[in-house]
C-alpha cells in the first residue's frame, strides 16, 4: 500500500506533467501559427514578383530586337 505522502507526490507529479504537456501544446500552436503566417507572406511575395519578371524579360527582348544598322546616315 502506498502512503498518503507518496500519493500526494504522485498527484503533484502528474499535475506537473499535465501542465507541461498543455504548455508545450500551446507553444507548438503559437509556433505553427507564426510559421504559417511567414509562409503565407512568402507565398504572396513570390506571386507578386513573377509578373514583374516577365515584364522585365519582355523589355529586354524588345530592346535587343531594335538594333539599327551602322550605316543609317
Amino acid at each position: 500500500m502506498l502512503g498518503v505522502t507518496q500519493l500526494k507526490l504522485e498527484v503533484q507529479l502528474l499535475q506537473q506533467i499535465v501542465f507541461l504537456l498543455h504548455k508545450s501544446s500551446v507553444e507548438q500552436n503559437q509556433l505553427r501559427n507564426s510559421y504559417s503566417f511567414l509562409i503565407h507572406l512568402n507565398f504572396n511575395v513570390a506571386k507578386a514578383i513573377k509578373p514583374r519578371m516577365i515584364e522585365i524579360i519582355q523589355k529586354r527582348t524588345t530592346t535587343l530586337g531594335s538594333v539599327q544598322p551602322f550605316f543609317s546616315k
